[in-house]
């Protein structure tokens, strides 16, 4: 997560004194949208959750950067396109965070909720006891699908960016716990998977996480 939702980076940099008091606001503001997400129901939640996002989304400092970051990957598209697709991503981080508050729910419910299928190659793997890596796009309901680990099976390690927010570190950690997945930290990076791999359990990747230990390479031309 960003170091600070609701406080630009340069004034928080210009004014130090206000990043603790900006975290405890944020994570008194989370835990109360944590708690009414969990008095919903999924799809009330994530309908909430996407709508609220999508308001509040010209008011998070990090609104800019993803039009910057739009304008590199998509030069081409009609600026009224590209402006879609902005209010769509933060709608999307909505029920991103809707789908993380009630995982435990999904999974209880799991039977009209979700549906799982493997290759039998993944089967056959499985049973003779073979770690895998496991990737999917960070698109979509990528949260959940950590689940196919504990539908199929497998134990699953995946690696997760700590919170910069010490208030709420703990609270996000146990709200992903909830997808039965074994989390490390990111600063490991690819030598903690590897590390996992060997010790007979599989990978799980979603193609989010930058690890800032390696060579900087050109992306998008920058």
């Amino acid at each position: 997560m960003a170091e600070h939702l609701l406080l630009p980076k340069r004034l928080v940099r210009a004014l130090p004194a206000l990043k603790r008091v900006a975290w405890r606001l944020e994570a008194w503001c989370i835990r109360g949208v944590i708690g009414l997400l969990r008095a919903l129901s999924p799809e009330r939640a994530t309908a909430l959750a996407m709508r609220v996002t999508r308001v509040l989304g010209p008011l998070l400092p990090m609104w800019d950067k993803v039009a910057r970051n739009l304008a590199i990957a998509f030069p081409s598209l009609p600026a009224a396109e590209r402006a879609r697709l902005r209010r769509g991503i933060f709608a999307h981080l909505g029920a991103a965070i809707a789908e993380l508050v009630l995982s435990d729910r999904i999974w209880a419910e799991r039977e009209r909720r979700l549906e799982f299928r493997a290759d039998p190659a993944i089967r056959g793997l499985r049973e003779g006891g073979r770690p895998m890596v496991l990737v999917t796009g960070h698109v979509g309901a990528w949260q959940l699908a950590n689940l196919v680990g504990a539908h199929f099976g497998l134990p699953i390690t995946s690696l997760y960016a700590t919170e910069s927010n010490p208030f709420l570190a703990d609270l996000v950690l146990q709200l992903r716990e909830r997808l039965q997945v074994r989390w490390i930290p990111s600063t490991g990076g690819i030598r903690s998977l590897i590390a996992e791999l060997r010790a007979g359990h599989s990978v799980g990747l979603a193609g989010d996480t930058r690890l800032d230990q390696g060579e900087a390479v050109p992306y998008f031309g920058h």
